[in-house]
């Protein structure tokens, strides 16, 4: 049977008692953060977990699903966990390749949109890892990544914190950027740059993190801003 942690006891849904036996195995699921809505264990009771419609939380962008599945042999005080990541990250890296242009340039926002946002989760005791079935064939919703107010220079800049997304097939994902121009006279032009991202990879896998690289330019007989968008690195957190 399921066991869940309750009041400082192990008790089954039907809030009888568990002890740890003399002999034989125990197998622990965990999850992390804990409040997570959903959880199920299915049919093949006992042998994996399950998270019906998870959601990242679009006001905490930054906290990772975390998973984990450990049998205590004996009866012991400490039963090591180790914790797996269930998400994707997502990393933006800034730069402008020419910061003598005349002009500024700040990034006030940035968004990616065609992603999927809820999916199913799974973990099934004989798997290594956890899986997931997607909600959307063609995902349409976005995700704000960050809004800090920035200004480019030459030197790279981090936008904001790694950010963790559902993994997922990619199917015209594509970052949005919101930008300010400041020419010399102090005249702003605002506007938005899209550039794809599906190009470049197909996919986001659990358990990884993705940089990408944005390297600005500036037309200054224009004052128009261009982009160029690179994933400079693939990184197994």
């Amino acid at each position: 049977d399921a066991l869940n942690s309750k009041q400082n006891a192990w008790r089954n849904r039907n809030n009888h008692y568990y002890y740890w036996p003399l002999s034989g195995k125990i197998g622990f699921y965990a999850l992390y953060p804990s409040g997570i809505s959903g959880v199920q264990i299915p049919e093949f009771k006992g042998k994996g977990i399950q998270i019906n419609n998870y959601k990242v939380d679009v006001t905490n962008k930054y906290s990772d699903l975390m998973y984990a599945y450990v049998v205590g042999n004996s009866h012991s005080n400490v039963l090591p966990i180790r914790f797996k990541h269930a998400l994707s990250q997502i990393e933006l890296v800034l730069e402008l390749e020419d910061a003598n242009s005349g002009a500024d340039l700040y990034v006030t926002e940035i968004d990616i949109i065609n992603v999927d946002l809820s999916a199913q989760f799974n973990y099934v005791q004989t798997e290594i890892a956890g899986s997931w079935s997607r909600n959307m064939d063609d995902p349409t919703e976005t995700i704000k990544y960050c809004d800090n107010n920035v200004l480019l220079t030459d030197l790279p800049l981090t936008y904001a914190t790694a950010m963790v997304v559902i993994p997922q097939e990619l199917k015209e994902t594509a970052l949005q950027i919101k930008y300010n121009l400041v020419s010399e006279g102090g005249n702003v032009i605002s506007g938005i740059l899209v550039k794809d991202i599906s190009s470049l990879n197909d996919e986001w896998e659990m358990s990884t993190r993705y940089i990408y690289r944005l390297s600005f330019r500036i037309d200054e007989d224009n004052l128009i801003p261009s982009v160029n968008v690179a994933l400079s690195d693939i990184v197994s957190i």
